[in-house]
């Protein structure tokens, strides 16, 4: 805030800290309590607050999935930022964090126990100190006032409520504190399998073990050690005894969270080989029918692989495993006592046979054909089906994979007619059935690309876009984009046709009069954002702005994925670009460099998909509003990368 600075935020702190230790030299002092802006932390740290405080608070809230929010990797960038500038790690508190139960005026009560409850997690899984759940009750009739865990029956609904009635949020609430209280995390289990969340909590020495998955149904063998019986809570607290077989449990994951109890604490409260910064496991990757040699990470110490399916030997500093070909994939427990006694854990994973890589779409005749390259990682032949769903129907193909063949699936999905419109998304979803389990995975395709050379004739994409519009005065705006690439970037060439010019700023206010904002996502089909801290897969998210500014051609960035990677401001010396006045036309020329995305001129290949939105922004002067020509949404109203288009790289 230009009103109060951090700055102001120090200095505030210095004067009043030495007051409130005269008072109680016991007190913990907390701060800044920005809203998870971590650059204004920054900021205060480097100023000095760090001096002044016992503990970091901030406000942690959310996207609508919690998993969505980069919880843990904004939790590991505080405690980076207080060894940097402390040199210690100070204690996190959330000080406030939660979830509606009504959105867009519809009660959606389970979703709201889900997230606060994941939420709660998340946050006690990554070590965060103490989490206050906002709010208590209702405090107001609309879509804003429904925070509480609790129905706030008064007419008004107004603060102040002699009596409250209980949400799902406070029963689910109420079971994971029963069981969680006062444990210590362990580990988080992100590393067990696509989309698995989970943390294995250290409670009275005994573990208690939270899993969920945020976005469907899954079965899950979950390695439990010695023990032949353990239990399974739900999130509303209903418990049902579950054997084991060969140290596994078959669980059942969905978006609520099962805890597992009687889980061998020989196993989830040891030492572990392959630990990770961020708390995980980096597995030992196996296949199907492999056998495989690793040198030995406890030298002179004896293994064990337990009743599992891998065979394991080992033989002079090295470790030799067979996997047998028709052995149920999933992670699996390796135990290695030492000289002294001591055991250590080496977990190894092994893989599902069947790995789907990302479609891609051709014309073919009056058709559209889908092509989907598949890999059958097992050294054994195996047998799947593969289902396209869209719009146009279910087209299937079974499939019969020789060892460790590797080929593309092409599936007609749909006719091609005059009303084909290119920059309608199709839709639908991937579902790869095998023996063992029933793949989906959703897939999205606009027919927008960028071609290195000329744009062949028939294709199914356009490379080129007309948008039109009423402008800022009233009359009809035009804008023409032309999209291609080379080696060194994305090009865009775009003529905007409008009468009236009109651009006084030359800083970061650009995007409020003439100008063109573009943002890129690089990996479109993912839900997790930039995550350093984790080193995960994960999509880098970019927004720059143009515009012909009194001081001339200006660049500007307004959103990084990571400011020491790609720095926000002024970037005019680190974009070639034109912007020129042509009569009643502004024409920009503009090749973003791949690194400016987020990307390398490696991974800019034939096939790779962008996110994409395009702003052309028109103001006439004083007295006129600002009117946009949108090419996608995502940047006019704020809704960020879910709502970008795709850009193919032809």
């Amino acid at each position: 805030s230009a009103l109060w600075t951090a700055a102001d935020t120090v200095e505030f702190y210095r004067k009043l800290a030495p007051v409130i230790r005269s008072a109680d030299p016991r007190a913990q002092i907390l701060g800044p309590k920005a809203t998870l802006n971590l650059e204004y932390l920054e900021e205060t740290m480097k100023l000095g607050l760090g001096r002044y405080i016992d503990a970091v608070s901030m406000h942690f809230y959310s996207t609508p999935v919690p998993e969505e929010g980069n919880l843990p990797r904004h939790i590991a960038r505080i405690r980076e930022l207080c060894r940097k500038y402390t040199g210690k790690v100070l204690d996190i508190y959330n000080t406030e964090g939660g979830y509606h139960s009504r959105i867009n005026g519809v009660d959606d009560l389970k979703k709201q126990a889900r997230n606060l409850i994941r939420y709660a997690l998340i946050m006690q899984g990554e070590g965060v100190k103490m989490y206050l759940m906002f709010y208590i009750f209702d405090f107001g009739l609309k879509d804003y006032g429904r925070w509480g865990l609790y129905f706030n029956p008064q007419k008004l609904a107004n603060f102040g409520p002699e009596e409250i009635m209980p949400k799902p949020s406070a029963a689910a609430y109420g079971v994971t504190t029963s069981l969680l209280r006062g444990a210590k995390p362990l580990m988080h289990l992100r590393w067990m399998d696509t989309d698995v969340w989970g943390y294995v909590f250290i409670r009275d020495g005994k573990p208690v073990i939270a899993l969920w998955n945020p976005y469907r149904k899954q079965s899950l063998r979950f390695p439990v050690g010695n023990t032949e019986r353990v239990t399974v809570a739900d999130f509303m607290g209903n418990r049902r005894g579950l054997r084991t077989e060969h140290g596994m449990a078959a669980l059942n994951l969905s978006q609520e969270p099962c805890y597992l109890l009687g889980a061998d604490a020989g196993l989830w409260n040891g030492t572990y080989e392959n630990r990770t910064p961020d708390g995980g496991i980096i597995p030992l990757e196996l296949y199907l029918g492999e056998k495989k040699t690793v040198a030995n990470p406890v030298p002179g110490a004896v293994w064990c692989a337990g009743n599992g399916p891998v065979k394991l030997s080992e033989t002079n500093g090295t470790l030799s495993f067979s996997v047998p070909p028709d052995a149920v994939p999933g992670i699996v427990p390796l135990t290695a006592t030492g000289r002294t006694g001591k055991k250590t854990v080496l977990f190894a994973r092994i893989n599902h046979p069947i790995v789907l890589g990302s479609p891609s779409v051709f014309r073919k005749q009056d058709g559209m054909m889908m092509r989907i390259p598949v890999r059958n990682t097992a050294a054994l032949p195996y047998r799947a089906e593969l289902s396209v769903h869209s719009p146009a129907g279910i087209q299937t193909r079974k499939l019969e994979l020789t060892e460790k063949q590797e080929t593309a699936v092409e599936i007609p999905v749909q006719k091609l007619s005059a009303a084909f419109d290119p920059l309608k998304p199709f839709q639908g979803v991937l579902e790869l059935k095998t023996a063992e389990r029933i793949l989906k995975r959703p897939f999205s395709f606009t027919f927008l690309a960028a071609y290195e050379g000329k744009r062949p004739d028939g294709s199914i994409f356009t490379d080129t876009v007309e948008l039109n519009g009423k402008g800022a005065s009233g009359k009809t705006d035009r804008a023409v984009i032309r999209f291609s690439r080379n080696r060194r970037g994305l090009r865009l060439q775009i003529k905007c046709q409008d009468e009236i010019f009109h651009q006084l700023c030359s800083n970061d206010a650009i995007w409020r009069q003439d100008s063109i904002q573009v943002a890129f996502d690089t990996d479109p089909g993912n839900v997790f954002e930039y995550d350093e801290a984790t080193a995960r897969t994960s999509k880098k998210v970019t927004s720059l702005g143009f515009a012909l500014t009194p001081e001339g051609p200006r660049a500007w960035r307004y959103l990084t994925f990571q400011k020491n990677i790609l720095k926000t401001g002024d970037v005019s010396d680190d974009i070639p670009f034109t912007v020129r006045r042509e009569g009643d036309r502004t024409v920009y020329d503009l090749t973003v460099p791949w690194k400016e995305i987020g990307m390398t001129e490696r991974e800019a290949s034939v096939g790779k998909q962008l996110g994409i939105a395009l702003l052309v922004n028109d103001s006439d002067g004083k007295g006129t509003p600002r009117r946009c020509l949108s090419l996608f949404g995502g940047i006019y109203d704020n809704s960020g990368w879910r709502n970008f288009g795709i850009l193919t790289l032809q």
